[in-house]
């Protein structure tokens, strides 16, 4: 599992301190509880917690992939390739069915993936993996990559392109996302684990709680939007602040101690992010056509059951294997 390679690197070279070891497992745990459900029927329940969501993701990715030089990686960038193809090889029935039903087969399309909610992530942690080197070059890496992004959105979003046709939504989307969550990437990158100690040493840091449960407030009233169709760029600054925000106070409050759930679905949160989407489908036509909707509390408690058995050990080995396959197939020569 890519999960645990990081985890026995990060121990090796002592990344870990003795009471934050399980730390980020558990965010890592707690936001891909986050993604499955929003994915789901059950993404009204879950609204109130969009800051910690990808936000926290993509952190724990741009920890995972940091180094002490710019020199590329590249049995990790292989991986990241591999992870990439094969995914999309196991979507590509659900990318098909799309295409049927629009009648427009496109090539394009079904190279990017079926859904930018799905697998834009594993392009965007190459295009992040490559452009890091440069920000990190820089006196102030982490503005220059925020003003960078924040840049590049804007003329994204300003593009005379119509996001309704259905080759440009999902191409659009994909590259929305790379800029909208980079900063939390690169912040990752960066971070040390004694910058982590720092701020969960802080005397004073459970006073965080009552900002962050302001933030759950606005988001789960519908208040603040993460899909705003109005005021774009005041929404994103918006949640750039509060994600921002709201990842720092995990990082100081969030229990560093071994969760067993959280902890164990947080290692194996790769297996979780790969598979959710095709479950949360099934189940969706399961309940709509037996009780006409999908309850809510019965939908979560499918994704926590589908969640632990997607993080037990055999279906780590099975991806790992599969990861491997795809790996010797493509980069063998």
């Amino acid at each position: 599992c890519f999960w645990k390679t990081v985890d026995k690197f990060m121990q090796y070279n002592n990344l870990y301190s003795k009471n934050n070891i399980f730390l980020l497992n558990n965010l890592k745990g707690l936001s891909i509880l986050f993604i499955f459900a929003v994915h789901s029927a059950a993404r009204c329940s879950v609204e109130a917690f969009y800051p910690l969501g990808m936000p926290i993701f993509a952190f724990a990715s741009g920890f995972a992939a940091k180094s002490n030089d710019n020199r590329i990686n590249i049995k990790y960038l292989c991986t990241l390739c591999s992870i990439y193809l094969l995914s999309n090889l196991l979507y590509s029935p659900f990318s098909l069915y799309l295409m049927y039903c629009q009648n427009e087969f496109n090539i394009p399309f079904l190279i990017l993936g079926p859904n930018a909610g799905i697998l834009w992530y594993f392009i965007a942690l190459i295009i992040w993996y490559f452009i890091t080197p440069i920000f990190k070059a820089t006196k102030h890496p982490l503005v220059l990559s925020i003003l960078f992004c924040a840049l590049a959105y804007t003329l994204v979003q300003m593009l005379p392109i119509s996001r309704k046709a259905f080759q440009w939504g999902y191409i659009m989307n994909l590259i929305d996302m790379v800029f909208r969550f980079y900063p939390y990437y690169i912040l990752g990158c960066l971070i040390t684990w004694e910058k982590i100690l720092d701020i969960r040493s802080f005397k004073y840091k459970y006073i965080l709680i009552l900002p962050l449960l302001v933030i759950f407030a606005l988001y789960g009233t519908s208040t603040l939007k993460y899909y705003p169709k109005s005021y774009v760029f005041l929404h994103e600054f918006l949640y750039f602040i509060c994600a921002m925000y709201s990842l720092i106070a995990s990082l100081a409050i969030f229990p560093g101690m071994k969760l067993p759930f959280l902890s164990k679905v947080g290692v194996a949160s790769l297996n979780i992010y790969i598979f959710h989407f095709y479950i949360d489908l099934i189940l969706n036509k399961i309940f709509v056509k037996t009780i006409g909707y999908s309850p809510i509390p019965i939908f979560l408690l499918f994704i926590l059951i589908f969640s632990w058995f997607l993080a037990s050990d055999r279906v780590s080995y099975l991806l790992s294997k599969g990861i491997s396959a795809t790996k010797k197939l493509i980069f063998s020569h």
